[in-house]
């Protein structure tokens, strides 16, 4: 196919969506609007890949066709990134510490929001019935009717950010075990998602649920094993020895390998 235009092409050295101000409005309905490309924000791997497509075009190197092509492989490798994390354990399992020291250990900006988050968002009189969520004695927990519809449309706010672009860490308490993964996936349904347990001995998170004297007494003990129960997992790591900076590592450096 010949070139679009017959116009020289100047080389542009900075590898940003200002790249694209020399191509015609035909060859940037091409480069942008059909293959979506997105150089300004996307991670180095991707980026770099897309300023060659460009640069193959300026150059004469490659057709509009190809470069097109090429754009289209550079958005399959945005889509093949992990986009979201999701960590599941028990209460006291050290969870939301992770998640906060995976933002830091990540060097793209992670966004995190937990069960916790959902829960705190609804009204006091409404999470505390039996068809919010409710709390027993015993360190129970019994999610109700209406709480699970306000937690699907939560799961499908949270992946239309995701899929928006934005790099989440889910903080979750699969009660319900493997119908609880399940309804995460369908709701992140075309993600590249790291599923992660985290696990602790039920006598170490007893231990930290005694001393943050902000949980009911027994949710520990209770949650500890059936939330992983059925569960398909990417990694496991267990916060029972190791302190959530090191969990941290090793999951951000399997987001690393799974992106690459």
């Amino acid at each position: 196919m010949p070139p679009l235009s017959s116009s020289p092409k100047p080389y542009l050295g900075q590898p940003t969506c200002a790249a694209l101000i020399a191509l015609t409005k035909r060859e940037r309905s091409c480069l942008r609007e059909r293959e979506r490309l997105q150089i300004g924000c996307a991670e180095p791997q991707t980026r770099t890949f897309a300023w060659v497509a460009i640069f193959a075009y300026h150059m004469g190197l490659a057709s509009a066709d190809t470069t097109c092509r090429l754009s289209e492989d550079t958005e399959a490798m945005r889509r093949m990134a992990t986009s979201l994390i999701v960590l599941n354990g028990g209460s006291s399992s050290g969870k939301s510490t992770i998640a906060r020291s995976l933002q830091a250990e990540l060097r793209d900006v992670w966004l995190t929001f937990g069960v916790d988050t959902l829960i705190s968002a609804m009204p006091s009189a409404r999470s505390a019935t039996e068809e919010g969520i409710a709390f027993h004695p015993d360190g129970t927990v019994t999610p109700g009717a209406q709480f699970r519809e306000l937690e699907a449309a939560w799961m499908e706010g949270i992946a239309a950010m995701a899929r928006a672009g934005a790099r989440i860490i889910i903080d979750d308490v699969f009660l319900s075990g493997p119908a609880a993964q399940q309804r995460w996936r369908a709701a992140l349904r075309g993600l590249h998602v790291l599923w992660v347990g985290v696990r602790c001995e039920v006598e170490v998170a007893e231990a930290r649920e005694a001393a943050r004297g902000d949980r009911i007494t027994g949710m520990a003990r209770s949650q500890a094993r059936i939330v992983h129960e059925g569960i398909d997992y990417d990694m496991v790591v267990d916060t029972t020895s190791m302190d959530s900076a090191a969990c941290a590592q090793e999951i951000a450096a399997r987001v690393v390998e799974a992106s690459g």
